[in-house]
């Protein structure tokens, strides 16, 4: 997802024309004929790349990227799951071939990871540090 915010920030910055025809390219690639997806890429992506491509391509993948990459379980989970749902919305789109391999490893790894932060619940700073004042010989 980080490297999907970069290439996005180019995309944005350099050539923002290429979003509407990524859409056009999607509508025909897709196997379904989805118009409520295709029209709300025109109406955001195709009238105002530089805006969307910022906030969804640039902000929203690099913040899901980011909790992607926490040590905490559960923003870990979170940052998964995000990207489990990109994943999801490019199947939609029609990429199957990109879309299908990711998510064959994204879900176990979420679950896994679900099963971590449920085993052992992130700690907070406050906890820790009374546990360590608890402990006889300090």
């Amino acid at each position: 997802m980080l490297d999907g915010a970069a290439i996005n920030t180019v995309l944005v910055t350099v050539r923002p024309g290429v979003y509407p025809m990524l859409g056009t390219w999607l509508a025909d690639l897709s196997p379904w004929r989805f118009g409520v997806l295709h029209d709300l890429w025109d109406r955001t992506f195709g009238t105002r790349p530089r805006v969307w491509g910022a906030v969804v391509g640039v902000g929203c993948e690099a913040a899901i990227g980011v909790l992607a990459l926490s040590r905490n379980p559960r923003r870990r989970l979170l940052g998964l799951s995000g990207i489990a749902l990109f994943k999801l919305g490019l199947l939609a789109l029609g990429l199957w071939f990109w879309a299908l391999p990711w998510l064959a490893v994204l879900i176990p790894t979420i679950v896994l990871t679900a099963r971590s932060s449920v085993r052992s619940p992130a700690r907070s700073p406050i906890r820790v540090r009374a546990q360590a004042r608890s402990m006889p010989g300090r």
